[in-house]
């Protein structure tokens, strides 16, 4: 597989606790310890009860192509579309900003949002959310330490035990003493920083909700296994163990920056991969491509190819979403018996 993907590819293998640890060092060897990204704890909610423990995780182990392209694997932060949602009520109701902060503050409160989303519950004069961040100096040692003048007081400001987290000329980019605005709690904006009525507080960055709207993929995720229900729904009696849900597939696929590619599942099994692909082109738009690859004949035909089918045309109350695909065969007579391809047969064989 490695060999199949390009310069910035990216492979996402899923593996139990049984035989991780020797994916683990095979996968060393072929991509090399250097092209190791993470090994992904993947919380599926449900215990497995046969060792008196109830397990309830697999892993998936990522490893990239080429190291030395810089890889981010992004999501959007999980209910913001909600928040702008609810904000843009808000606006169009005219709720004093006042009012629309209380308000957005409580549907946090209702929601129970990560902090990477509750940390920003204000909002500016066109409705824009922001949230305060700490300048103090993050790390063990001190910071660079000077005054810097409250808007109102024009006294020095209360500096951080560490230090600030910024160069005095980077601070000073960041204020705008010409143009400070008052807020209705009588704390004050100043460029992008904010200051509290007086100086005995030390101020705060302005950050944007809209500019980390995005989050790195962690390294636990809890997404229930809810696979084989799934496929029920598509196809009553199909007989297929422990499929996975297609909204694992959508959550890895989400986490890759573009949405023009190809994905290939070289273990096919009941389809997961080609639902996952087409409902996430539906949702946004994308132009994402699948090859899927199963050896057992019968689960190809019969189940993954059915389900793709049905999940394009619909199935009993659930509309279909488009898309479309092909069916093709490889006769074995291409192969040896130890699976490689036959190297006395000729392109013409092999494309036919």
């Amino acid at each position: 597989l490695r060999e199949l993907l390009n310069e910035s590819g990216v492979i996402f293998i899923s593996i139990d606790e049984i035989e991780e640890h020797h994916l683990r060092n095979i996968c060393d060897e072929v991509f090399g310890p250097e092209n190791f990204i993470e090994k992904i704890v993947w919380n599926k909610r449900i215990p497995k009860n046969d060792k008196g423990i109830g397990n309830i995780h697999e892993y998936v182990l990522v490893y990239v192509k080429e190291n030395l392209i810089r890889h981010k694997f992004k999501l959007p932060k999980e209910g913001i579309s909600e928040v702008y949602n609810f904000v843009d009520i808000l606006k169009k109701k005219k709720i004093p900003i006042m009012d629309a902060e209380q308000q957005l503050k409580k549907f946090y409160d209702k929601k129970g949002y990560d902090r990477g989303i509750t940390l920003y519950c204000n909002l500016d004069e066109n409705y824009r959310i922001w949230g305060k961040i700490n300048v103090s100096w993050p790390n063990a040692k001190n910071g660079p330490r000077y005054d810097v003048l409250h808007p109102k007081t024009k006294k020095p400001s209360r500096v951080p035990d560490n230090g600030w987290r910024y160069k005095e000329e980077t601070f000073k980019d960041y204020l705008n003493y010409e143009n400070v605005i008052e807020r209705h709690d009588h704390s004050f904006v100043c460029g992008q920083m904010w200051f509290a009525k007086d100086e005995k507080t030390q101020p705060s960055y302005i950050q944007y909700l809209d500019n980390v709207k995005d989050f790195l993929l962690r390294s636990i995720i809890s997404i229930k296994s809810s696979g084989g229900s799934e496929l029920d729904k598509i196809l009553p009696g199909h007989g297929f163990a422990h499929p996975k849900p297609s909204q694992l597939i959508k959550f890895f696929l989400q986490t890759i920056k573009e949405d023009d590619f190809i994905i290939l599942d070289s273990f096919a099994g009941s389809g997961t991969t080609a639902q996952a692909i087409l409902e996430l082109n539906k949702e946004d738009g994308g132009n994402r491509k699948f090859i899927l690859v199963e050896l057992e004949p019968e689960i190809c035909k019969n189940i993954a190819a059915q389900r793709v089918k049905k999940v394009i045309k619909g199935y009993e109350d659930v509309p279909g979403i488009g898309g479309g695909f092909q069916y093709a065969v490889l006769d074995k007579k291409l192969f040896n018996s130890d699976g490689r391809i036959n190297d006395t047969c000729t392109l013409d064989e092999l494309a036919s």
